[in-house]
């Protein structure tokens, strides 16, 4: 019996078969490692956040956005700073720190919708997913929680589903 190797952890294996079936039979084609029933994946960013839960019936998918409206209102306020005699006396602190307020409450939103689990894995691209893993370190509920995060691009939502899956099948 030969082996195929189609990646990083699926093998297809074949078994030889006489001259008169021309075709060749697979077994266990692409059988994926079964992942983790008690674990789940969060894929964030600064603007959305996509949770992905995995059970028995399968994966279970649910996204978190931020505002729209009040992030844009935030950063495009037209009162940018004002003048006191001859000093200019700029905002970006009290503009920063209603950006930092507005990341703290995406985050809490995240961390109420997810639900319990003993494996979570945090990635994605943006600075976002150091804020979430904080959050759930500091948060009771996740004390028993193995918590990891992992820096990957963006992706589609079939494309988070399936990295998660592989990511707790290894």
């Amino acid at each position: 019996m030969e082996c195929d190797h189609l990646s990083r952890s699926y093998w297809i294996k074949k078994s030889n078969m006489s001259h008169s079936n021309k075709r060749t039979r697979r077994t266990n084609a692409l059988a994926a490692p079964a992942p983790k029933v008690d674990a789940s994946g969060v894929w964030i960013d600064t603007q959305k956040a996509t949770i992905v839960t995995l059970g028995i019936r399968g994966a279970n998918v649910k996204e978190v956005e931020l505002d729209a409206s009040a992030h844009r209102r935030i950063l495009t306020s037209k009162n940018s700073g004002s003048r006191f005699g001859r000093h200019f006396i700029n905002n970006e602190h009290g503009q920063q720190d209603k950006l930092d307020l507005e990341m703290a409450r995406f985050v809490a939103g995240v961390v109420d919708a997810m639900p319990v689990r003993s494996e979570v894995v945090v990635f994605g691209p943006a600075h976002a997913k150091l804020e979430l893993h904080k959050a759930l370190k500091a948060d009771p509920r996740w004390k028993e929680a193995r918590i990891r995060k992992v820096a990957a691009d963006r992706m589609t939502r079939n494309q988070k589903v399936a990295w998660v899956k592989l990511y707790f099948a290894k």
